[in-house]
């Protein structure tokens, strides 16, 4: 191989080889880190997805309170005859 400077060597190559090779190694271990890293996250990402699935529906949050309304108002509006039906 010819150096910038023209000359035919391949001068300082195997130092440069030596260099990548090391980045290499080190960008292997940080893709190995990415990859383990990556996994604990789906795993998160399935457990809240889980979590979420069980969680009460907006349907089902909006009857309940709708029957709590209906319920209370109804205590309200027939109160005092509910009292006098018990003898209160």
């Amino acid at each position: 191989m010819q150096a910038g400077g023209g000359g035919g060597t391949s001068d300082g190559m195997d130092a440069r080889v030596a260099r990548l090779e090391a980045h290499v190694e080190t960008l292997r271990s940080d893709v190995a880190e990415l990859r383990a890293a990556v996994a604990a996250l789906i795993e998160r990402v399935a457990v809240l997805t889980e979590r979420v699935a069980h969680l009460p529906t907006k349907g089902f949050i909006v009857s309940t309170n709708m029957t709590a309304i209906a319920f209370l108002s109804a205590l309200i509006l027939f109160g005092e005859k509910l009292k006098a039906l018990a003898g209160l």
